[in-house]
């Protein structure tokens, strides 16, 4: 899901900046779990800069599957940061909220401690130290709630159940960023032009919890579909959530002047 809006945003961008050259990996077929296929890859290409979109997003299998989860969200991403190293090129990596705890009362901030509470939290917090330790020329983007075309995502999901149900149990407990992927996409292609390094977040602008993104999808689109709203504790899923979801955004648009439009304005774009 974000990898095709990277590619969609970057192949439109070339026709009116055509300072850099996009070579897509499913084209080329790469594992990066698989060490020495990862890291040629990557250093026969040669490419300046390297994204990597690819990511274990099953919070609650990875509870199950932790092997796997570790696999793609903390071998993976060290793999590319060896191969970046080796040759000098940037990685620009996709982090998640789920590295915090969700106690906080405020929205995190990139100096707040990670402390995830689920296997995928810990994987992807694990990730991200792989890539410091290995690569200085990294930025680590934490996002948050991602939707778009080209993959399963909650407000399709939430618009189908409006067609085949009465009535739904809705989550009103976690806050946190819906995301809109062709605008994380501008972002991420804007870090490409400019100079950071390190960790920073960057989702859509606002907060809401889900059952207020439900309740906003559904209203967008005329639908009627009753919603009882329920606590993270209630659902009893197999893996934790963070209740706070809150990512602190300005850091990056003070480094970089970059900001994501509210998630209101996506989310309606998305549904037209």
């Amino acid at each position: 899901m974000l990898g095709g809006a990277v590619a969609r945003y970057l192949k439109d961008r070339r026709f009116e900046d055509r300072s850099f050259e996009l070579i897509e990996s499913p084209e080329i077929d790469c594992d990066i779990t698989e060490k020495d296929e990862a890291v040629l890859h990557v250093m026969t290409i040669a490419p300046h800069i390297v994204i990597n979109c690819a990511g274990y997003t099953d919070v609650d299998g990875s509870e199950a599957n932790t092997t796997l989860a570790c696999q793609v969200n903390v071998d993976g991403p060290a793999y590319l940061a060896e191969a970046c190293d080796n040759i000098d090129a940037r990685l620009i990596h996709i982090g998640t909220e789920y590295v915090f705890d969700g106690a906080k009362d405020e929205p995190y901030v990139e100096d707040d401690a990670a402390n995830p509470i689920s296997e995928y939290g810990k994987s992807k917090a694990a990730g991200e130290r792989a890539i410091v330790r290995r690569l200085r020329n990294h930025v680590i983007l934490r996002t948050s709630w991602l939707y778009g075309p080209g993959g399963k995502n909650f407000v399709d999901t939430v618009l189908r159940l409006a067609d085949e149900k009465d009535e739904i149990t809705m989550v009103n407990d976690q806050r946190g960023a819906p995301t809109y992927t062709p605008d994380l996409a501008e972002g991420i292609y804007r870090v490409c032009k400019s100079d950071i390094t390190g960790i920073y977040h960057l989702a859509g602008a606002g907060y809401c919890t889900w059952y207020e993104f439900a309740g906003t999808a559904l209203d967008l689109k005329g639908k009627k579909l009753k919603m009882r709203p329920v606590t993270t504790r209630q659902l009893d899923r197999p893996a934790k959530r963070p209740l706070n979801c809150m990512l602190d955004c300005s850091k990056i648009e003070r480094d970089a002047g970059i900001k994501l439009r509210p998630w209101q304005d996506a989310l309606k774009d998305y549904l037209q």
